[in-house]
């Protein structure tokens, strides 16, 4: 019978061949169905064989769950069922109609559900070169015994109709569409399949696209370009970019180290970033940079890609900048110093020249000559050379020398001069203030004077030009006229 399911299962004691009507001779039990393919819940036909014994016969079944008794049973009548699942049917029993049970009673007929379709994996968009091949794959269960066809929608989506196995399609009733030498007409064609199973369906799958696109064209080339070492300047950065047109572009630097003979690709790190973009920064720290070579692959969706013109990186070297000061550092009134700076490998194009981090206006040179006890303070240079690199100096302080003289100067005068002492409240705002008198030759007061002692040696500036020529006594007193210092000036 076609379509049949099932065993023959031989009964022991049954007589030889059901001669003995005291015993039924379950000889031969078998379980038939009719149908090839069996869907949920629709009615199919189990049959049990029996010979020997008397019928019309009793038979119990089982489906594993339930027993059912069927009276009056004929052997190979069908019996109706529909299952929802893969089911077993079991015989438990059959009874003669002289009520003789058959021992040893078996038989399984097993009834297959065949599952609806189902997708399991939808059809994936694509892109390709103009002229290339595309496919399109759904995957589905059950594995065998369903139905394709695939559809085209050439208005975004708005209808769609099946497709012919004719140029450039084939496979459209397989799992797998082929589009032969898809053209760039072809893209933004939208598939999709329905697909048919033997129990149930149709079921569609999602919407795949196609993009079809053409070869990148590259309109703008790299640049060669140079890049100063300096790391603390933003002039150590640099880029190389490229401009293309085609259809969804993607772009990858690669740089070689060895001029150009053979090429790595570029990866985004401190060095480098914008790998895959169409602009690539590079950071150049020190001179092992000088003359890579980079170039960029573009490729455009689904083509080969295409090579740039190489640009080739110049790292020119950081000036090395060394400030000096000869022959003190630190001084007090009388003694002078002067700062030089020092500048390699490149001549220098601009000098600036900074004290305690302010630029000092109108000083162009290498050097800062004549500097005294009024100009304290921390001394910088920054550079620009002739190649356009920076570099700034090592810092220089220029300081006080304690010194327990009273220096009074010029002297001699027209009668205006200095008087200076050296102060080691520095520039605490709180020192004492400190008072200067003089006397001319006959000890007569001419001058006297409070001053604010803020700095290491303050400039008492005194003004006698009034007073005539002569040799006057200096004293410098306490606030509380306690004297500190006495000396000498000469007024002529």
């Amino acid at each position: 019978t076609t379509g049949r399911v099932g065993f023959r299962y031989f009964v022991t004691n049954g007589g030889p061949n059901g001669a003995n009507s005291d015993f039924i001779g379950l000889d031969d039990v078998q379980y038939f169905t009719n149908n090839s393919v069996n869907c949920a819940n629709v009615t199919t036909s189990i049959n049990v064989n029996i010979t020997g014994g008397v019928g019309p016969y009793s038979v119990v079944y089982s489906n594993g769950n339930t027993n059912t008794t069927i009276n009056q049973y004929n052997s190979g009548d069908p019996i109706q069922v529909a299952p929802n699942a893969t089911t077993s049917y079991t015989i438990v029993s059959v009874t003669g109609a002289n009520g003789c049970v058959g021992t040893g009673n078996s038989g399984t007929a097993t009834i297959t559900i065949t599952p609806p379709a189902a997708i399991t994996t939808q059809p994936a968009s694509v892109s390709v070169c103009s002229g290339n091949n595309a496919t399109f794959t759904v995957a589905s269960t059950p594995l065998s015994g369903n139905n394709f066809q695939w559809q085209l929608s050439t208005d975004g989506g708005t209808t769609y109709t099946n497709l012919a196995n004719a140029a450039p399609y084939s496979g459209v009733t397989t799992s797998t569409l082929t589009v032969t030498g898809a053209t760039t007409a072809m893209s933004g064609y939208r598939y999709r399949v329905n697909i048919q199973g033997a129990c149930g369906g149709p079921v569609t799958s999602a919407v795949a696209v196609l993009t079809v696109n053409t070869a990148a064209v590259i309109t703008a080339q790299p640049v060669s370009t140079s890049i100063c070492s300096t790391p603390s300047t933003a002039a150590n950065t640099t880029t190389f970019s490229v401009a293309a047109t085609g259809g969804n572009l993607t772009y990858q630097w690669q740089v070689s180290t060895n001029g150009g003979t053979s090429f790595t690709n570029v990866t985004n790190n401190a060095n480098y970033t914008g790998a895959t973009t169409n602009t690539l920064t590079v950071r150049a720290t020190n001179s092992i940079f000088n003359n890579y070579i980079y170039r960029v692959l573009v490729t455009s969706g689904g083509c080969t890609a295409v090579t740039s013109s190489t640009a080739t990186l110049t790292v020119k070297p950081a000036p090395s900048v060394v400030l000096s000061a000869a022959p003190f550092t630190a001084l007090f009134p009388g003694l002078q110093t002067t700062l030089t700076v020092a500048v390699s490998p490149n001549p220098v194009a601009t000098y600036m020249w900074f004290r305690d981090g302010v630029l000092i206006p109108g000083v162009t040179g290498n050097s800062l000559p004549g500097l005294g006890v009024d100009d304290f303070g921390t001394y910088t240079v920054r550079v620009v050379d002739n190649q356009g690199c920076g570099g700034v100096s090592n810092a220089i302080t220029l300081r006080d020398s304690a010194n327990s003289n009273l220096f009074i100067y010029p002297s001699p005068n027209n009668g205006q001069f200095s008087v200076r002492i050296f102060n080691p409240a520095g520039n605490t705002l709180a020192a004492t203030p400190r008072q200067v008198v003089i006397y001319d030759s006959r000890g007569a007061r001419v001058y006297s004077q409070l001053f604010t002692m803020v700095g290491a040696y303050v400039d008492m500036k005194v003004n006698l030009a009034n007073h005539g020529k002569g040799i006057y006594s200096v004293d410098v007193l306490t606030n509380n006229g306690e004297r500190i210092k006495t000396g000498r000036v000469a007024v002529f």
